[in-house]
């Protein structure tokens, strides 16, 4: 019965808030109170401790953590181009181009002029042609590569209407 579930999933945010509030370092009841917030569709609350659990995992250079709790923040907060670049400077780091793609294609789409973006788009075609020399060894096959391949081949386009732009200012 969902009407029954709201008043159990409120306490249980409760109790998980006084825990954190104990032990604001506990990073695991954090991100459940984050997830808690969140399925409550709290959107601003639920940002506000993926941000948390986000920065002391940054802090603790738990990496793999970190892009689990980011992947989560940018989900709720798709308008953070800050942690969306750190997610695709992480993946680029990890030589995973496709996933750096992907959140580099969400910043491109808010600011086609940023430079930071232009130049981890550019780093992230040099890491996508590694990757693809290498595909065998890693086992990418070129049939995942193929869309971020067409996504560079617009490239050229972008930097002339880029400068046109920029030149018509």
């Amino acid at each position: 019965m969902p009407g029954r579930d709201r008043p159990v999933v409120q306490r249980s945010r409760e109790t998980t808030g006084d825990v954190v509030d104990l032990d604001p370092e506990n990073v695991a009841s954090r991100i459940k109170l984050a997830e808690l917030y969140s399925k409550e569709a709290l959107k601003e609350e639920a940002v506000e401790e993926f941000s948390k659990a986000a920065d002391f995992l940054r802090a603790e250079n738990r990496i793999d953590d970190f892009i689990k709790v980011a992947e989560r923040l940018v989900f709720h907060s798709p308008e953070n181009m800050e942690i969306t670049r750190e997610l695709a400077g992480i993946y680029l780091r990890k030589k995973d181009p496709r996933r750096a793609l992907q959140k580099l294609q969400l910043a491109f789409k808010a600011d086609p002029r940023d430079e930071r973006t232009l130049e981890m788009l550019a780093e992230a075609g040099a890491t996508a042609d590694e990757v693809h020399s290498h595909s065998v060894n890693d086992q990418i096959s070129l049939a995942q590569l193929e869309p971020a391949m067409a996504f560079f081949a617009l490239f050229p386009k972008v930097f002339v209407a880029t400068a046109e732009a920029a030149g018509a200012d």
